[in-house]
């Protein structure tokens, strides 16, 4: 407990004395970009694995480049399995004024399986769930096509061959997607309709999927009959690789997060090596001082250690709070391409943090330390620097090993982590030149 009070003052002392602001700012700036990253990131994983069911639309999904083989629904049937499918493909929607490029989706009454299908009997007005697709001679269009249209509820729009009836506003579809099509506006027809319409030929670009839902066994059973049986086009998605779409776009937007984080770490550990060289530069002196008085070079180690580790669990706890806060800003930046509701994260980020701070701390000032414990005592008397020189290069090796472990770890992959570690290296090269 008296090492405790005694490291607590130290650290108190140098930090009312501007010692260790760079250090600080620094490490802060480090693990709350790192931690931001982390915590926008955890958050999607929980939505996913949340809502993962209601994105898809069912508990199992068959799609295809041309219209699903029968074996697949009458299967479905004999395992007892709900299933219902839907057509998905653009075309123009018209009017007597307008004209707009549409991503049409064909549905049956009993869609969706999961999820829901959000209403609105106007527009700009709230909208209320429904579990069926639009009746025959309807059509739900979105906000976005409305708009373009110029049109309103209860008045006609033509597609193909037909003259539909908008009976409700979009407000939200769960299985939606991401494609690029998904973007587009939205009109939803019954499957009734399809054949009238005169807009499938052959080649049409049309994407088939065959929703399935029901007992987790039962799913499962028919997960392995179909894997074996798919064939050309044709592919099977499950709770494990729900919406791809989603997933990638988040990996590329991590991938880019972690590697401005991975950034920001790198500057903190410079920074942190050149403050902490600094830091034994000044405090040699006193060190000697104590040395006169008596203390032994373990108990010097103890008392910096300890100081420079509370200051980094310190500033880490800090850092992950301001991390928390910032992801908050991020997710409004991805709100309109992930359009689930973000529950709040878990505290893994949070140990990430400390774990960061901590690292950094002993790669890049323990190395300094070791050289500062070893001051001589003489130095009270004279002034030399033979003992206590500049940071050697075993110091800086460790340090930069440290950091290339760490840029590995964060990067979660060998490519990212040496395109990182690679082009620090080069700068370390090139630069002196």
């Amino acid at each position: 407990m008296a090492d405790f009070r005694l490291i607590a003052r130290m650290l108190w002392r140098d930090l009312r004395a501007g010692e260790l602001t760079l250090l600080v700012l620094a490490l802060l700036l480090a693990v709350a970009a790192l931690s931001s990253v982390g915590f926008l990131a955890d958050r999607v994983e929980l939505a996913l694995k949340r809502d993962a069911v209601q994105l898809m639309g069912g508990d199992l999904l068959v799609t295809s480049d041309h219209p699903i083989p029968s074996g697949f629904v009458q299967k479905a049937t004999a395992f007892g399995l709900r299933h219902t499918q839907t057509l998905t493909f653009n075309s123009m929607v018209s009017t007597e004024g307008a004209a707009e490029l549409a991503a049409v989706k064909v549905v049956e009454q009993n869609y969706p399986l999961r999820g829901s299908i959000q209403l609105a009997p106007g527009l700009r007005l709230p909208g209320k769930s429904v579990v069926r697709g639009p009746a025959q001679g309807e059509a739900w269009l979105d906000e976005q096509l409305l708009n373009a249209l110029q049109r309103k509820p209860g008045e006609m729009v033509e597609l193909g061959y037909l003259r539909l009836r908008v009976a409700a506003v979009i407000t939200y579809e769960s299985d939606r997607g991401m494609a690029f099509s998904s973007f587009a506006p939205r009109i939803m027809i019954s499957a009734q309709d399809l054949a009238a319409s005169g807009l499938i030929q052959e080649g049409s670009r049309a994407r088939y999927r065959l929703l399935l839902a029901g007992d987790l066994a039962a799913v499962e059973a028919y997960e392995q009959w179909a894997k074996e049986r798919v064939g050309r086009g044709e592919t099977l998605e499950s709770l494990d690789n729900a919406r791809p779409e989603i997933r990638s776009g988040m990996e590329r937007a991590s991938r880019f997060l972690r590697l401005v984080a991975m950034l920001a770490v790198i500057l903190a550990a410079i920074a942190i090596g050149l403050s902490s060289r600094r830091y034994m530069h000044r405090h040699s002196s006193s060190c000697a001082v104590m040395r006169c008085l008596g203390a032994r070079r373990s108990q010097l180690l103890k008392l910096y250690l300890g100081e420079f580790l509370l200051l980094g669990l310190a500033v880490a706890g800090l850092g992950a709070v301001a991390g928390f806060f910032l992801q908050f800003g991020l997710a409004v930046v991805v709100r309109d391409f992930v359009s689930i509701e973000l529950p709040l994260p878990g505290a893994t980020p949070v140990l990430h943090g400390l774990l960061v701070g901590v690292v950094l701390m002993l790669g890049f000032v323990a190395p300094q330390l070791l050289k500062l414990v070893e001051v001589s005592p003489i130095r009270v008397l004279r002034r030399e620097w033979r003992t206590v020189q500049a940071s050697s290069v075993g110091a800086w090796v460790f340090g930069a090993g440290v950091l290339a472990g760490l840029m590995f770890w964060l990067a979660g992959e060998w490519v990212l982590g040496g395109i990182v570690v690679g082009g620090f290296a080069a700068a370390i090269v090139v630069f002196p030149g």
